[in-house]
C-alpha cells in the first residue's frame, strides 16, 4: 500500500509541474473559449440560465447538454473571471486523469505495469496539452476512465451500483463532448447482462439517470419545435451517402496514424492549434516529409505501437481468462474510439475529436507491460519506451501558441476608459488568424464585458446596426479601416475615425462614427 501510493505521488507531481508550469503565461485564449466564458458570465451575474451547451460543429443547428457551462462556471467565479481559472480547473481534470489511470491500470495489471503505464500517459505532450487549456473534449479522458473502471467493476461482481456508476459517468461524457456517444454500445452490453439476470427495473434506472443529464436540452428541443433533432437527423440523412468502403479505409488510417502521432508529439502546432483556422484535419497530415528529429521519433512511435499490438493478441490468447476478458475490454473501447471516423466528414477529422480513445490506447499500455515482465527480462524494450516519452517533448516542449490574457488587457482597458455610458457602443476586430471570417472580437468584447463591466456588447446584425459608435480593432495591419469588410463593418457603416490608438502589444484601436 505504501509502496503504491509513493508511485502513484511520483506519478501525480510530475503531472502537475508539467500541467502548471507557467499556465497562466503561456495561454491561448481562443473564439471557443471566449464564446463559452460570456455565456458562463451571464450565468453567474445575470441569472440567464440556459439549456443548452456548446454547439456540435460538425451538425449545424445540433448542441451539447449545458454541463460543460456549469461545471466550469465555479472556477471562472473563482478567478473573477480572469482566465487562470477555467485553465486551473482543466489541470484538476487532468490529474484526475491521472489518478484514475493508474487505479485502473493498477487494478487491471498490477502496481508496476500501472507505474509504467501511467508514467508515459503523464508524460505524452498532448495529454498534458489538454490538461493546460481549458476545452470541452479536454475534459473526457477522467469521465471515460470512470465509466471504464465502473464497467470492469460491474463484470467482475455484478453489483448494480457499478451500473449506475458506469451510466452517469458514460452521460457526463456524452455531455461534454458528443464523441464519446461510440461508448454506448457497452452500457447496452450491460443491460443485456442485467436483462438475463432478471433486472429490468435497474435498467429502467439507468436509463433515466443518462437522460436526466440531458433532460435541459430536451426542453429546449420541445420549446423550439424541435431544432436540435431536425438537425441531428438532417446530419445522420447526409451521412448516408459515403461509401462505406471509403469509411472502412479511413478507419484503418486512422487506426495506424493517430496513435504513432499521439507517442511522437509531432505536429502538435497544427493539431492543437486553438485558432479557428488553420487547425489542420488528420487527413492533411503528411507523416513522410519531416525533420530528422521528427522522423525519428516517428520511427520509434511506429516500433511502439507494434510492440503494443502483438503483446495485445499475446493478451486476447492468454491462458487466465481474466487477463482475456481485460484486454478485450480494452480492445473494444479502442475499437468504439475510433468508429467515431464513421460519423466526421471528409477532412474533417480533428486531433480533438479522438481524445475519447487516447486514455484506452495508453491503458494496452499496461497490459503489454504485464505480460513484458512476465515473458522477456531484456528491458532493451522498456528503454524504448522511456526514451520515447522524453523525447517526444522536443523540439516543442511545453510551449505551443501563445495568445495569453496580457495581450487582450491593454486593448480592453483603452476602450472602456473612451467609453461613454451616452453611446452605445459595438467592437469588431481584423483577428490575425488566417480565414477568420467573423470579425466581432469576441475575445475582446469578453474582457470589456466581465473585467470592465461595460454593458452588453452583442455580435449580432442589430447591434451593430443600432450602434453609434464602432471600436475597430486591429492585429494585422489595415490600410484603409474604414473600407474592412464583414457583417459587423458593413452594418454599422462607418463614415469616419475619430480617434486612433497605438496599443503596446501591436494592435491599434480605431474609434469609428457614422
Amino acid at each position: 500500500m505504501k509502496k503504491g501510493f509513493c508511485l502513484l505521488l511520483t506519478i501525480l507531481v510530475i503531472g502537475a509541474i508539467l500541467r502548471l508550469y507557467n499556465l497562466s503565461v503561456w495561454q491561448y485564449f481562443s473564439y471557443d473559449q471566449a464564446r463559452d466564458f460570456l455565456i458562463i458570465k451571464k450565468i453567474l451575474l445575470e441569472g440567464k440560465f440556459t439549456l443548452i451547451g456548446p454547439s456540435l460543429g460538425i451538425a449545424d443547428g445540433a448542441y451539447l447538454p449545458p454541463f460543460y457551462y456549469y461545471l466550469t462556471a465555479p472556477f471562472l467565479l473563482l478567478s473573477r473571471f480572469h482566465l487562470w481559472g477555467p485553465d486551473f480547473f482543466s489541470v484538476l481534470i487532468g490529474l484526475g486523469g491521472v489518478i484514475v489511470f493508474y487505479l485502473l491500470a493498477k487494478e487491471m495489471f498490477g502496481k508496476k505495469p500501472a507505474f509504467l503505464a501511467s508514467l508515459f500517459y503523464t508524460l505524452n505532450p498532448y495529454m498534458i496539452q489538454a490538461s493546460r487549456h481549458i476545452r470541452n473534449p479536454h475534459l473526457l479522458p477522467l469521465f471515460l476512465l470512470l465509466f471504464a473502471f465502473y464497467v470492469l467493476k460491474f463484470l467482475e461482481n455484478k453489483k448494480v451500483f457499478f451500473l449506475y456508476f458506469s451510466t452517469i459517468f458514460l452521460a457526463i461524457s456524452v455531455s461534454l463532448h458528443i464523441t464519446a456517444i461510440v461508448f454506448l454500445p457497452v452500457l447496452v452490453y450491460l443491460f443485456f447482462i442485467q436483462l438475463k439476470r432478471k433486472s429490468s427495473l435497474s435498467i429502467l434506472i439507468s436509463v433515466m439517470i443518462f437522460f436526466l443529464f440531458f433532460a435541459p436540452l430536451l426542453v429546449f428541443d420541445l420549446r423550439h419545435g424541435f431544432g436540435v433533432s431536425k438537425a441531428v437527423v438532417s446530419f445522420f440523412a447526409e451521412k448516408g451517402g459515403s461509401g462505406l468502403g471509403n469509411k472502412v479505409f479511413r478507419f484503418l488510417i486512422f487506426f495506424c496514424k493517430i496513435p504513432v502521432i499521439l507517442f511522437s508529439g509531432n505536429f502538435q502546432k497544427e493539431l492543437l492549434s486553438l485558432r479557428s483556422f488553420p487547425i489542420l484535419s488528420l487527413e492533411q497530415i503528411n507523416l513522410f516529409k519531416l525533420p530528422v528529429l521528427e522522423s525519428v521519433k516517428l520511427f520509434l512511435s511506429l516500433v511502439v505501437w507494434m510492440f503494443v499490438l502483438v503483446f495485445s493478441f499475446r493478451g486476447l490468447k492468454d491462458k487466465r481468462i481474466e487477463v482475456r476478458n481485460k484486454f478485450k475490454l480494452i480492445l473494444i473501447l479502442i475499437f468504439l474510439g475510433f468508429c467515431i471516423s464513421f460519423l466526421l466528414p471528409q477532412n474533417y477529422s480533428y486531433l480533438y475529436y479522438f481524445y475519447n480513445l487516447f486514455p484506452f490506447i495508453f491503458l494496452l499500455f499496461s497490459g503489454c507491460f504485464f505480460l513484458f515482465f512476465e515473458k522477456i527480462k531484456n528491458k532493451i524494450f522498456l528503454a524504448l519506451f522511456l526514451f520515447l516519452a522524453v523525447i517526444s517533448f522536443f523540439p516543442n516542449g511545453l510551449k505551443t501558441e501563445i495568445r495569453p490574457e496580457k495581450y487582450f488587457l491593454p486593448s480592453a482597458k483603452i476602450i472602456a476608459q473612451d467609453f461613454s455610458s451616452n453611446d452605445k457602443v459595438a467592437v469588431a476586430a481584423n483577428i490575425n488568424e488566417s480565414n477568420r471570417w467573423e470579425k466581432n472580437g469576441i475575445e475582446y468584447r469578453y474582457f470589456l464585458e466581465s473585467l470592465y463591466e461595460l454593458p452588453f456588447l452583442g455580435s449580432k446584425e442589430n447591434d451593430y446596426k443600432s450602434a453609434n459608435v464602432l471600436y475597430l480593432i486591429d492585429e494585422g495591419d489595415l490600410k484603409e479601416p474604414l473600407k474592412m469588410g464583414g457583417m459587423e463593418m458593413e452594418t454599422f457603416r462607418p463614415a469616419k475615425i475619430e480617434k486612433v490608438w497605438e496599443v503596446e502589444t501591436g494592435q491599434k484601436i480605431y474609434k469609428m462614427t457614422h
